[in-house]
């Protein structure tokens, strides 16, 4: 049997009842009634992540399509291996090969299912998930 610790969440509060001493009924009392005076936070596993509105997907659609349009327009003015500052990103996009609105569309639509599981942490973060995916996918092939 495990010792009881004080110091775990799950054995706080903890009262050592001992036939030679007087029970603590105020203690245990308080204890049990006062839920919010020394209510533990919570785990960070539980912390509610941010949620999103209505228009998630059509706001996260947009901006990888502002994306796309701007890789498209100007992969044609840098070689390979060249990075592209895209606006509103912190990532740059790599060019491996000259990618076509067809091939980068496909791109899109995987990215966009995988966010419908696993959403960016915020709506400033889009463009660089995006990129990261893209990125990721085009250094695998």
């Amino acid at each position: 049997m495990e010792v009881p610790n004080r110091g775990k969440r799950w054995d706080n509060p903890l009262f050592h009842l001992r036939t030679e001493e007087e029970i603590p009924f105020e203690e245990i009392f308080s204890a049990l009634m006062d839920t919010g005076k020394n209510k533990p936070k919570d785990p960070v596993s539980t912390k509610p992540e941010e949620t999103f509105d209505a228009n998630f997907i059509f706001e996260l659609d947009k901006a990888c399509s502002e994306c796309i349009t701007f890789i498209i327009n100007k992969q044609q003015e840098f070689g390979l291996g060249d990075s592209i500052t895209i606006p509103n990103a912190k990532l740059k996009y790599r060019i491996y090969k000259i990618m076509s609105p067809v091939e980068l569309k496909k791109i899109k639509k995987e990215f966009l299912n995988l966010c419908k599981l696993k959403p960016p942490k915020s709506k400033d973060a889009f463009t660089d998930a995006f990129l990261e995916f893209l990125n990721t996918t085009l250094e695998r092939d």
